[in-house]
């Protein structure tokens, strides 16, 4: 993304601009871009294509084009660089890095006092002496058996992927693949070279592909094996028995360990790690050996060989461990080997340990650390001094960006700050020095709307992007662009979710550029506005910008949406990295159509030879940053028509249904649409087409039928791909009739959210319209001594008058039959307090039943008004935060401040949930990333690939998340 600072360009002012097909420069589109290397090449202007990549400082990422998103989390990782310096001295992280030890913790998950009661005894190892050691020549004294380098040829007969009948063919077994030709490759007994051979190949079996190799299932083909791919299933058989142990011997030392069946293994006595080598060695280990017990246990077990080849003089003393293929090290001599991470990791899932002995010279001794003080590969190009003091460590020169790129925000921050509101935000000029003074408006003194203006799309491909998939994999293609106009569709997200209605530009046409692109161009350009004022714009909320392309109907008017395609898109955050609301011209990089942009970071880097898109957003004479420290003034009126949650249960989509005899008639689709309003459920053809037939559901009856669910297979791709699918049926009577609506969903969690919705209608259940925020007075009482602002939450009893609550009936097993009558038209105090307890029993009871139910909007308003008395229960965090509106200030700062009083999970780990793509608030994640840090490093190693996943989650570059990890 990039703001064209230039009023004026090339003689064109923006309007001229915009209505044609240049641009600005490559550094006015990228400000940045010369950040980030030597003070030499940042001074001299750039190249059109980026910056130089001839730097004096050493770059992590060369050539790499720097944006504001990326300087700051430069930035940031300096100041964690610098602050471990200051914890720990430079030689110390150099050793770490280099000869790092993986020891257990006293809070780790497998260090638990209760897994050393299902430990082994003993600990299976190959261990490797170093070369050095030995006396001879391993290599001529070396007689063992190592069938992998071995050549195996032969007859095998092998059954074909369409034809089932044997065919006999030769096969060779050479450097892991399974090669068979059309006839022998052989002249006068001697086997051709490889060149000669490869013309001879009808096919080849890599096996390093090989998932299983496990005796033949049908016992009629004698001496038959099979090996699995994920592609097919080889069938080979062997001539006789002799040939048959030949062959299965060299293909299961071949191929991976765990592909290997448990047959085999057994047959061939398969051990896990080779330890064919002369100077490697299979023992047992104790659990309870020392390093110094371990590295004296090797050396004997290696003397105790047959085969063993004398050793050079040596110290067991001088030796320490290492985990062969790792940078793993077993250092101190006193420690228990099983105190170290891998080795009880061994343990416990009872494989193999693989160590190789090290000499301490090599990983502790001044060679080392010279070696390494005169690397280029530093974190930092200084030589290895001992620092002792803080101030002196304060002063290394570090490679990471510092704040130079920020300068002039640093300079305004450190001067003081007076709120500016929209009113006076022009009038900041000091008339003294006729300079600008320092001020930074508040997003919350702003309740105007958020305006922009689309100018042109620019480099738009001819062809749009695909998925294909065959029976073997998926690929991208391009298929050409087949609509001449294109619209602009703008929608604004927070959180993933859609938070007002998307925002659709006129259809213009698509024309020609210079270099066999397109280019739609918007001659008379629009402002456009959203409905969501300013100061009701949550921090991590966005604009993303779709192109899509459209046909012109004959009454002159773009496609309804039926008839479009999705050529490219975009998002632009409204506040940046600094918080700063984003002003004036625009250009963002547009993607192409396999990528969605309401979530995870947006393009910040503008390439003029790929698509982008120019547009216009409103510009304050100063800048705006995001502030609700004092509210944001959300109003009231709004709230009742949240969209997150409703007083009123409204749903609708798609189920199949069957005519009035479910015997004889075949399941149709249908668009299905509930109205608590009129307690009625109708359905249609289409969407957009009338009722065909509407069921009053008032004592109303639903219930599950399980004996009518079937399971059928479509066609994915093509024939030989197939998925399998399943219908959930449910049945639907209205009060005084006798027929039996027969219904299906296509999962069986859709089936329980209509059933559950059906239920509350049919028992005639309301909201309450008494004020949403009614709780109870000791959940409010409770949470209103932790309010850090001013306001106080309003806390009143429930005395709302309604009927019983279904919702528990509905997530109970599906054999059951769901019976509802008429609610009673009065109900006393003491009975809407009793069913208002009911309710929030049902809900949790929902949430503990299946944690992926999906709540309705209307059980949303129920569980907010409640949430107090979920506090206990860790399971309903997630829930209740999805019930929030992050438009409000006022509702995100009482969930914030519930966050520390609600009931901890019973492992930190439990809070990985709060880091999913709807809870994008910075406070919540924060608290989540804090709550994680509690695990032990080793711990939190296991759960690395969940939290690097949540990173796309995440906003910016910069995030807690993002942090810690690097921590």
């Amino acid at each position: 993304m990039s703001r064209a600072a230039p009023a004026t360009y090339d003689g064109l002012d923006i309007q001229s601009l915009a209505q044609s097909c240049k641009l600005p420069a490559f550094n006015d589109l990228n400000p940045f871009a010369h950040y980030g290397h030597n003070k030499a090449s940042a001074a001299q202007p750039q190249h059109e294509h980026g910056p130089s990549s001839s730097s004096g400082r050493w770059q992590p990422v060369p050539g790499l084009i720097h944006s504001k998103e990326s300087l700051a989390l430069r930035q940031s990782i300096g100041s964690i660089l610098k602050q471990v310096h200051e914890e720990v001295s430079t030689e110390k992280l150099e050793i770490r890095a280099n000869t790092p030890e993986y020891r257990l913790e006293s809070d780790d998950w497998i260090a638990h006092k209760n897994s050393k009661n299902v430990l082994p005894p003993t600990l299976k190892s190959v261990a490797r002496l170093p070369m050095s050691l030995l006396t001879v020549d391993p290599h001529a004294s070396a007689g063992r058996k190592d069938l992998t380098d071995l050549l195996v040829f032969g007859n095998l007969k092998k059954r074909g992927e369409t034809n089932k009948a044997f065919k006999r063919r030769f096969f060779d077994l050479e450097d892991k693949k399974l090669s068979y030709y059309r006839k022998e490759p052989m002249k006068n007994g001697v086997m051709l070279g490889n060149n000669e051979k490869a013309s001879l190949v009808t096919g080849v079996i890599n096996l390093h592909d090989v998932s299983a190799v496990q005796p033949h299932a049908d016992h009629s083909v004698a001496w038959g094996f099979e090996l699995v791919t994920t592609n097919r299933t080889w069938v080979l058989a062997a001539d006789s028995e002799a040939e048959y142990y030949r062959w299965v011997e060299a293909i299961c030392h071949s191929v991976p360990f765990h592909s290997v069946n448990i047959i085999y293994r057994r047959m061939l006595q398969l051990a896990e790690v080779s330890a064919n080598a002369a100077n490697e060695v299979r023992l047992v280990l104790l659990p309870s050996y020392t390093v110094a017990e371990t590295v004296v246990h090797i050396f004997e077990c290696y003397h105790n060989m047959l085969d063993a080849v004398p050793l050079h003089a040596y110290d067991p003393s001088e030796y320490a461990l290492k985990l062969t293929g790792f940078r793993d090290y077993m250092i101190e001599p006193s420690r228990e080997v099983s105190d170290y991470q891998h080795v009880r990791e061994c343990l416990l899932t009872r494989k193999t340990v693989c160590l190789t002995l090290v000499h301490r010279s090599k990983i502790d001794g001044p060679e080392l650390l010279k070696g390494l003080s005169q690397s280029q590969d530093l974190l930092y190009n200084e030589k290895v001094c001992h620092l002792t003091t803080k101030s002196s460590r304060s002063n290394l020169n570090f490679t990471t960006l510092g704040g130079e790129w920020n300068v002039h925000r640093q300079q305004q921050q450190q001067q003081p700050e007076r709120p500016v509101s929209a009113a006076d935000a022009t009038t900041n000029q000091n008339h003294d020095d006729g300079q600008h003074s320092v001020v930074v408006g508040k997003s919350c003194d702003y309740h105007e709307p958020l305006r922009f203006c689309v100018n042109r799309v620019l480099n738009i491909p001819r062809f749009t992007t695909h998925l294909t998939r065959n029976a073997h994999e998926m690929a991208v293609e391009g298929r050409p662009l087949l609509f001449t106009n294109g619209v602009v569709v703008v929608e604004l997200y927070n959180g993933g979710k859609l938070i007002e209605e998307p925002i659709e530009t006129t259809d213009v046409r698509l024309k020609a550029q210079m270099d066999d692109g397109l280019i739609a161009l918007w001659t008379e350009p629009k402002w456009y506005r959203t409905k969501t004022r300013l100061n009701e714009i949550p921090r991590s909320a966005r604009l993303v910008f779709t192109l899509y392309g459209v046909r012109k109907s004959h009454s002159g008017s773009s496609s309804t949406g039926d008839d479009r395609e999705r050529i490219l898109t975009t998002g632009i955050n409204v506040f940046d990295v600094q918080g700063l609301i984003a002003q004036g011209e625009q250009y963002v990089q547009m993607i192409d159509n396999l990528h969605r942009c309401h979530y995870g970071s947006v393009p910040h880097i503008v390439d003029t030879h790929k698509p982008l898109i120019h547009i216009s957003l409103s510009s304050y004479h100063t800048d705006i940053a995001f502030d609700w420290s004092q509210g944001n003034g959300y109003e009231s009126t709004k709230k009742k028509t949240n969209s997150h949650r409703s007083q009123t249960l409204e749903k609708s989509g798609w189920l199949k249904k069957t005519g009035k005899s479910y015997t004889l008639s075949q399941w149709q689709r249908r668009w299905f649409s509930l109205n608590q309003t009129t307690n009625s459920l109708s359905y249609s053809d289409d969407v957009h087409l009338p009722a065909k037939h509407t069921i009053h559901l008032v004592g109303a009856t639903v219930w599950a039928a399980d004996e009518l669910n079937s399971k059928f297979t479509t066609f994915v791709t093509s024939k030989s791909t197939k998925k399998e699918q399943q219908t959930w049926v449910f049945k639907l009577r209205a009060d005084g009739s006798s027929r039996e609506f027969v219904m299906c969903a296509s999962t069986k969690q859709e089936r329980e959210e209509w059933m559950s919705a059906l239920g509350m209608v049919a028992r005639g259940e309301t909201f309450s319209d008494d004020d949403e925020d009614d709780n109870q007075s000791e959940g409010s009482d409770s949470f209103a001594n932790t309010r850090t602002n001013s306001h106080a939450l309003r806390s009143t009893s429930s005395s709302s008058d309604r009927p019983p609550s279904v919702l528990r009936s509905f997530t109970m097993p599906q054999s059951s039959v769901f019976l509802t009558q008429r609610a009673s038209s009065a109900s006393s105090v003491s009975g809407g307090v009793d069913n208002n307890a009911r309710a929030v029993e049902d809900l949790r009871d929902i949430i503990s039943r299946d944690p992926l139910y999906r709540l309705s909007s209307y059980e949303k308003a129920i569980m907010w008004k409640n949430r107090h008395q979920f506090k206990n229960d860790f399971d309903a965090l997630p829930r209740i935060l999805t019930c929030v509106n992050w438009n409000d200030s006022r509702e995100v700062d009482e969930v914030l401040g519930m966050l520390p009083l609600w009931n901890t999970a019973s492992h930190p780990a439990g809070y990985i949930r709060l880091l999913d793509m709807e809870f994008a608030n910075e406070g919540v994640r924060t608290f989540a990333v804090d709550k994680l840090s509690e695990m032990a490093d080793t711990t939190f190693s296991y759960f690395l690939p969940q939290l690097v996943q949540a990173l796309k989650y995440e906003n910016h570059h910069v995030s807690p998340l993002a942090k810690h990890l690097i921590k």
